[in-house]
């Protein structure tokens, strides 16, 4: 049931590990974020699967139930748009904080490219002109993604904008996700 098959009898290649790349700092290697689809923080569908764990109570820790805030469901607008305050407010109780806001922005691009959803590609551009390399370099990939299908999104416009943002990037990873997500785009029938 592994999305990328990380897990075989007796062995997890951690490297192949959906739950790994998502919390993971840097950029997420790109044969990974399609597979990650709509997982935020981790992946657990092994846990999900296990036979050993078909047994297992749920729902007697309520230290466990969502906060308030965050809440069970991001918004993920809110959170490309939050400060390091902010998280730091709404994160610190949770899991995810250890690893960091800027991380959790990386994953909401990644979600938004899978989404299929007209309504990311702003926050996709919006961030394509954001100060963090590894961001920009996401919202590159999570525009050439979410356009690479069926839509009625402006195809003309996504790509004026990512060659505008490629003629002034610096950062080398960015330029190679821009890159791609341009000729991605080309290609695509979609288009």
């Amino acid at each position: 049931a592994c999305p990328t098959g990380a897990l075989t009898p007796w062995q997890l290649d951690h490297e192949a590990c959906l739950g790994y790349h998502n919390q993971m700092e840097g950029f997420i290697p790109e044969q990974y974020r399609q597979a990650l689809g709509n997982r935020m923080f981790g992946c657990d569908t092994c846990q999900d699967v296990c036979p050993y764990n078909r047994a297992a109570l749920s729902g007697l820790h309520p230290e466990f139930a969502p906060l308030e805030e965050p809440g069970a469901w991001l918004d993920l607008e809110a959170l490309l748009a939050m400060t390091p305050e902010e998280f730091e407010r709404q994160f610190a109780p949770t899991a995810a904080a250890w690893r960091g806001l800027e991380t959790l922005q990386r994953n909401a691009l990644v979600v938004l490219g899978n989404s299929g959803d007209a309504g990311a590609f702003e926050p996709l551009a919006r961030a394509l002109g954001s100060e963090s390399p590894l961001l920009r370099g996401h919202a590159a990939w999570g525009i050439g993604e979410l356009l690479s299908r069926p839509s009625e999104m402006d195809f003309e416009h996504a790509l004026e904008l990512l060659q505008k943002r490629l003629s002034t990037e610096r950062d080398e990873d960015v330029r190679h996700e821009l890159t791609r997500a341009i000729a991605r785009l080309k290609e695509s029938p979609c288009n």
